[in-house]
Protein backbone atom coordinates (compact mmCIF):
# COMPACT_ATOMS: atom_id res chain seq x y z
CA UNK A 1 0.00 0.00 0.00
CA UNK A 2 1.27 3.49 -0.86
CA UNK A 3 1.63 6.20 1.77
CA UNK A 4 0.86 9.90 1.68
CA UNK A 5 2.29 12.24 4.32
CA UNK A 6 1.00 15.76 4.92
CA UNK A 7 3.14 17.91 7.19
CA UNK A 8 2.37 21.28 8.68
CA UNK A 9 5.52 23.43 8.79
CA UNK A 10 5.39 25.93 11.65
CA UNK A 11 5.67 24.37 15.11
CA UNK A 12 5.52 20.90 13.56
CA UNK A 13 8.88 20.60 11.80
CA UNK A 14 10.39 23.96 12.77
CA UNK A 15 10.15 26.24 15.79
CA UNK A 16 8.06 29.24 14.96
CA UNK A 17 7.06 32.38 16.72
CA UNK A 18 4.65 33.62 14.12
CA UNK A 19 1.93 35.80 15.57
CA UNK A 20 -1.63 34.50 15.93
CA UNK A 21 -3.63 34.38 12.68
CA UNK A 22 -5.58 37.50 13.59
CA UNK A 23 -2.55 39.62 14.58
CA UNK A 24 -0.70 41.96 12.23
CA UNK A 25 3.00 41.40 11.71
CA UNK A 26 5.88 42.98 9.85
CA UNK A 27 6.53 40.76 6.80
CA UNK A 28 10.25 41.57 6.57
CA UNK A 29 10.76 40.58 10.22
CA UNK A 30 8.94 37.29 9.64
CA UNK A 31 10.98 36.59 6.49
CA UNK A 32 14.18 37.05 8.45
CA UNK A 33 12.92 34.73 11.20
CA UNK A 34 12.18 32.04 8.62
CA UNK A 35 15.64 32.33 7.07
CA UNK A 36 17.30 32.18 10.50
CA UNK A 37 15.34 29.16 11.76
CA UNK A 38 16.49 25.75 10.54
CA UNK A 39 14.25 22.71 10.39
CA UNK A 40 14.26 20.29 13.29
CA UNK A 41 17.37 18.15 12.67
CA UNK A 42 15.66 14.92 13.81
CA UNK A 43 12.82 15.62 11.37
CA UNK A 44 15.30 16.15 8.53
CA UNK A 45 17.01 12.84 9.27
CA UNK A 46 13.65 11.05 9.67
CA UNK A 47 12.33 12.55 6.43
CA UNK A 48 15.41 11.65 4.43
CA UNK A 49 15.41 8.07 5.73
CA UNK A 50 11.77 7.27 5.08
CA UNK A 51 11.37 9.24 1.85
CA UNK A 52 14.46 7.85 0.15
CA UNK A 53 13.95 4.29 1.31
CA UNK A 54 10.22 3.96 0.80
CA UNK A 55 9.39 6.57 -1.84
CA UNK A 56 6.53 7.90 0.29
CA UNK A 57 4.76 10.93 -1.22
CA UNK A 58 5.01 13.97 1.05
CA UNK A 59 3.46 17.42 0.99
CA UNK A 60 3.88 20.43 3.24
CA UNK A 61 0.83 22.56 3.98
CA UNK A 62 1.37 25.97 5.52
CA UNK A 63 -0.54 29.03 6.62
CA UNK A 64 2.19 31.14 5.04
CA UNK A 65 1.15 33.04 1.92
CA UNK A 66 3.07 32.35 -1.27
CA UNK A 67 3.25 36.05 -2.20
CA UNK A 68 4.91 36.86 1.13
CA UNK A 69 7.03 33.81 1.98
CA UNK A 70 7.67 31.70 -1.14
CA UNK A 71 11.44 32.21 -1.44
CA UNK A 72 12.04 32.03 2.31
CA UNK A 73 10.02 28.83 2.65
CA UNK A 74 11.85 27.22 -0.27
CA UNK A 75 15.17 28.21 1.32
CA UNK A 76 14.11 26.85 4.71
CA UNK A 77 12.99 23.51 3.20
CA UNK A 78 15.85 23.30 0.69
CA UNK A 79 17.61 20.56 2.66
CA UNK A 80 14.65 18.24 1.93
CA UNK A 81 15.07 18.51 -1.88
CA UNK A 82 11.38 19.19 -2.47
CA UNK A 83 9.69 20.16 -5.68
CA UNK A 84 7.83 23.50 -5.30
CA UNK A 85 4.50 21.72 -5.89
CA UNK A 86 5.06 19.76 -2.68
CA UNK A 87 4.56 22.98 -0.70
CA UNK A 88 0.99 24.25 -0.45
CA UNK A 89 0.62 27.84 0.69
CA UNK A 90 -2.42 29.59 2.15
CA UNK A 91 -4.24 31.50 -0.63
CA UNK A 92 -2.95 35.02 -1.22
CA UNK A 93 -6.44 36.43 -1.73
CA UNK A 94 -7.97 35.35 1.62
CA UNK A 95 -7.61 36.84 5.06
CA UNK A 96 -6.52 34.44 7.75
CA UNK A 97 -9.22 33.18 10.07
CA UNK A 98 -9.48 29.97 12.04
CA UNK A 99 -12.32 28.67 9.86
CA UNK A 100 -10.60 29.51 6.55
CA UNK A 101 -7.34 28.03 7.76
CA UNK A 102 -9.06 24.82 8.89
CA UNK A 103 -10.99 24.48 5.60
CA UNK A 104 -7.83 25.25 3.60
CA UNK A 105 -6.05 22.33 5.27
CA UNK A 106 -8.99 19.94 4.96
CA UNK A 107 -9.55 20.79 1.30
CA UNK A 108 -5.93 20.29 0.28
CA UNK A 109 -5.39 17.12 2.28
CA UNK A 110 -8.51 15.54 0.77
CA UNK A 111 -7.47 16.75 -2.70
CA UNK A 112 -4.04 15.16 -2.26
CA UNK A 113 -5.58 11.92 -0.95
CA UNK A 114 -7.82 11.77 -4.02
CA UNK A 115 -4.84 12.47 -6.28
CA UNK A 116 -3.02 9.55 -4.67
CA UNK A 117 -6.07 7.28 -4.54
CA UNK A 118 -5.67 4.20 -2.40
CA UNK A 119 -2.80 5.60 -0.33
CA UNK A 120 -2.70 5.48 3.44
CA UNK A 121 -2.90 9.04 4.76
CA UNK A 122 -0.69 10.36 7.58
CA UNK A 123 -1.16 13.94 8.82
CA UNK A 124 1.32 15.67 11.14
CA UNK A 125 0.28 18.96 12.71
CA UNK A 126 0.61 20.94 15.93
CA UNK A 127 -3.07 21.90 15.62
CA UNK A 128 -5.63 19.11 15.71
CA UNK A 129 -8.79 21.23 15.65
CA UNK A 130 -9.67 20.00 12.15
CA UNK A 131 -8.89 16.27 12.55
CA UNK A 132 -12.47 15.15 13.27
CA UNK A 133 -13.83 17.00 10.26
CA UNK A 134 -10.99 15.72 8.07
CA UNK A 135 -11.73 12.18 9.25
CA UNK A 136 -15.41 12.60 8.27
CA UNK A 137 -14.46 13.83 4.79
CA UNK A 138 -11.93 11.02 4.49
CA UNK A 139 -14.67 8.49 5.10
CA UNK A 140 -16.86 10.16 2.47
CA UNK A 141 -14.04 9.99 -0.06
CA UNK A 142 -13.10 6.39 0.78
CA UNK A 143 -9.61 7.07 2.01
CA UNK A 144 -8.58 3.56 3.10
CA UNK A 145 -6.51 4.46 6.14
CA UNK A 146 -5.98 7.74 8.01
CA UNK A 147 -3.65 8.44 10.90
CA UNK A 148 -3.29 11.79 12.61
CA UNK A 149 -0.28 12.83 14.69
CA UNK A 150 -0.57 15.76 17.05
CA UNK A 151 2.90 17.28 17.33
CA UNK A 152 2.85 19.18 20.62
CA UNK A 153 6.63 19.41 21.04
CA UNK A 154 8.36 18.89 17.71
CA UNK A 155 11.78 18.26 19.26
CA UNK A 156 10.59 15.33 21.38
CA UNK A 157 8.18 14.06 18.73
CA UNK A 158 10.71 13.81 15.86
CA UNK A 159 13.38 12.39 18.12
CA UNK A 160 10.96 9.63 19.15
CA UNK A 161 9.84 9.00 15.53
CA UNK A 162 13.46 8.78 14.39
CA UNK A 163 14.24 6.19 17.06
CA UNK A 164 11.22 4.13 15.90
CA UNK A 165 12.67 3.69 12.39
Amino acid sequence: MNELNCFDIDDTIVSSDFPALTQKAEIQTLKQKILNTPLNSDFVEYYKLFSHITGVKSYFITGRRKKDFFQETLAQLEILNLAPEQIIFFPDNYKHSKIRYRMFKIYHIIRLANKHKGSNLYVYDDNNSYYAQLFDYGLCYNIPYMRFYLVKNHEDFWNRKLREL
